[in-house]
């Protein structure tokens, strides 16, 4: 697992005093070397990839053929007919931790916090095949 978090300067969203602030056109370079040849997980992976394409739009930057895989519609698949979601509700509904903690909502929408739960929840679907037979139910 591989969280990359970067700050972009002139970010308006309070990062102004976080050390080694980037430009968006050096943060998407460094994205890109990363992420090469590897499948990228979201969590409704839609809007990530709207922002990546916004964002490499932005900087000139011509957006590569990435590998994305979705655990929103993952979960879609292999939950039917579940009340939410969310990734809180389906952290909660496997009974997922992070760091020894179970999903905290004040928390939610953090991005690694999203991407560490988000993580563990695709693990836990790909590792544990039979739990989506009992979700059939």
């Amino acid at each position: 697992m591989l969280i990359y978090e970067g700050f972009c300067d002139g970010n308006s969203h309070g990062f102004q005093n976080v050390l080694n602030l980037k430009s968006l056109k050096t943060l998407l370079t460094e994205f890109l070397t990363i992420v090469e040849e590897k499948k990228i997980i979201c969590h409704y992976a839609e809007h990530d990839i709207d922002i990546l394409k916004h964002s490499f739009r932005q900087v000139g930057l011509p957006l590569h053929n990435l590998e994305f895989d979705c655990t929103w519609i993952l979960a879609k698949d292999c939950f039917p007919n579940l009340e939410s979601y969310s990734l809180e509700y389906l952290s909660k509904y496997l009974n997922l931790r992070a760091y020894n903690q179970y999903f905290l909502p004040n928390m939610a929408h953090t991005a690694s916090y999203d991407a560490t739960f988000t993580y563990h929840f695709y693990r836990k679907i790909v590792l544990e095949p039979g739990l989506t037979q009992l979700a059939h139910w």
